[in-house]
């Protein structure tokens, strides 16, 4: 049986969640049914010496999605994929208006792209945010399909872009739950203190995060609390001040990019989740397979289709930091089942359970 060529895009694989999924995706994908390709507007990112030795990379040497957009589309065009998967969103809308075109040139290609964050909040912090709004309720629907990481996700686009529900599809971030078990389980020496009660941060240090928002919950408790905040970012030299101003600098750390944080998954008590909104929190999932619960603020987007109250973590008010740190003290003293939170992973996020669902739509053109 002939493979279903298919073309993953990605501005660069560095070490964001959206990146980290389409890696997954592309390693775990049926090789038997499929020849995949990968073109990078810059290969320079650290996920891709984890791409697997059979991917075709194609290296535009871009230096942005703009700048770059026609020689993509050239490459499209010399590649004539079956299907063609867009995997983030400034990618997605811009190649969007030109799906028409491509449509005639290429008429048995099959559109997709994967929506990686909830596009009302987002286009509020583009500089032109009435020129995305444009596009995204006129030009967006040239894909054939959108998949969406969250049904919130989902849910934003039918109502606010008045998308028709059979153009969407909800499949959630995968994790690679062996990985991560391997990765957590290597060995440390005294990498927390296992007298205090450690709180754990992962992710880009960004305003849209927060972090802010928990180092004065950490100022509100007692002195047995330590912050570890993993990630870097333009807010860090402010969250640093912050914390001497608060004169809790003693209590907070500040570790930067670590390419394995789940070693200190493992060893945490809490991770802590303070962000604005978030499409589908891929550093959750990663927390509850090390067995670690989470305590997040009750934002908009897929954090409350994962936590369940009392099972892998609490969720909690947005409006103040009080309610933070009652959460807080509230899964301290609670006692969670390790084990129960692992499973719960499993059954709804494995990798495997996930790349089949994504077969399915990209599988799709042979059945057109």
């Amino acid at each position: 049986m002939k493979k279903i060529k298919i073309l993953f895009a990605i501005p660069e694989l560095n070490a964001g969640g959206a990146e980290r999924v389409i890696l997954n995706i592309i390693n775990s994908i049926d090789r038997e049914a499929f020849e995949i390709h990968l073109a990078l507007f810059n290969s320079s990112g650290v996920l891709v010496k984890e791409l697997r030795d059979d991917v075709v990379l194609h290296d535009l040497h871009l230096s942005s999605v703009t700048k770059g957009i026609f020689s993509f589309i050239k490459k499209i065009y010399e590649i004539r994929p079956d299907v063609l998967f867009s995997g983030i969103g400034h990618l997605n809308i811009a190649l969007a208006p030109f799906i028409p075109i491509l449509r005639y040139l290429l008429p048995s290609t099959y559109w997709v792209a994967r929506q990686s964050s909830i596009i009302s909040i987002n286009n509020l912090l583009e500089k032109r945010p009435s020129v995305h709004e444009w596009l995204y309720h006129h030009v967006y629907k040239n894909y054939d399909k959108i998949i969406c990481q969250s049904v919130y996700m989902q849910n934003d686009l039918i109502d606010n872009y008045q998308f028709p529900i059979e153009q969407t599809e909800v499949i959630n971030n995968p994790v690679d739950i062996k990985r991560i078990n391997r990765l957590s389980s290597k060995a440390s020496v005294n990498l927390l203190d296992k007298d205090s009660i450690n709180l754990l941060s992962v992710g880009q240090l960004r305003p849209e995060k927060q972090q802010e928002f928990m180092i004065r919950a950490l100022a509100m408790l007692d002195q047995r609390y330590r912050l570890i905040l993993i990630g870097d970012g333009v807010k860090r030299s402010s969250l640093e001040d912050l914390a001497e101003e608060l004169e809790i600098q003693d209590r907070v750390r500040f570790l930067g990019y670590q390419s394995n944080p789940y070693i200190y998954m493992r060893e945490a008590d809490l991770l802590i989740l303070s962000s604005k909104y978030e499409g589908f929190p891929n550093v959750v999932l990663e927390a509850n397979v090390c067995g670690l619960p989470v305590v997040s603020l009750c934002s908009p987007g897929g954090v409350i289709e994962i936590i369940e109250e009392g099972v892998n973590g609490f969720l909690v008010s947005t409006k103040n930091i009080e309610d933070l740190v009652k959460g807080v003290e509230r899964a301290v003293k609670y006692k969670f089942d390790t084990k129960v939170i692992e499973t719960m992973m499993t059954e709804r996020y494995s990798l495997d359970l996930i790349i089949k669902k994504y077969q399915k739509i990209l599988k799709i053109r042979n059945k057109l």
